[in-house]
């Protein structure tokens, strides 16, 4: 909730369309909105793993990159590697967790284990490897924007 209230504060300060800016707010209220009474109702649902939740916060992120890679691309923009690298840490971030039923077959077949094993260390590795690419774009941005 914390990483999607930020995120979403970043993009809306982003964008320099005054609608676009209303859409990113308007969906954060929603969203906190929602995750708020639900945990509020639930507090034991909190501590579950959620594919409806993980999806609520992670799609409105893609669409927001997306959004602003398309509206500025045009445009000098200051933060275009650091967008992209978020949106495509994202991108493969909801494809992990969209295949993880798929690593939770459920089947006792030896073949089935080891793809079990095998598909697990595969979506690991490429998260951790988006998220240090992630980070090193986002080192580099940082860095570019404090020389000038």
């Amino acid at each position: 909730m914390i990483q999607f209230g930020l995120l979403s504060l970043f993009y809306s300060y982003s964008f320099e369309s005054k609608k676009w800016r209303n859409i990113v707010e308007i969906l954060l209220i929603l969203v906190l909105t929602y995750l708020i009474i639900k945990y509020s109702i639930y507090p034991k649902s909190f501590f579950v793993f959620h594919y409806q939740d993980i999806f609520i916060t992670i799609f409105p992120l893609i669409v927001y990159g997306m959004v602003y890679l398309y509206n500025e691309y045009d445009k000098p923009q200051e933060l275009y590697y650091v967008n992209l690298a978020l949106l495509i840490h994202f991108i493969i971030n909801f494809f992990c967790y969209l295949s993880w039923p798929l690593q939770s077959i459920s089947i006792y077949d030896n073949y089935m284990i080891e793809f079990g094993n095998v598909f697990s260390r595969l979506n690991s590795l490429l998260t951790h490897f988006t998220a240090v690419i992630y980070s090193i774009v986002l080192l580099y941005q940082l860095k570019k924007l404090n020389s000038k």
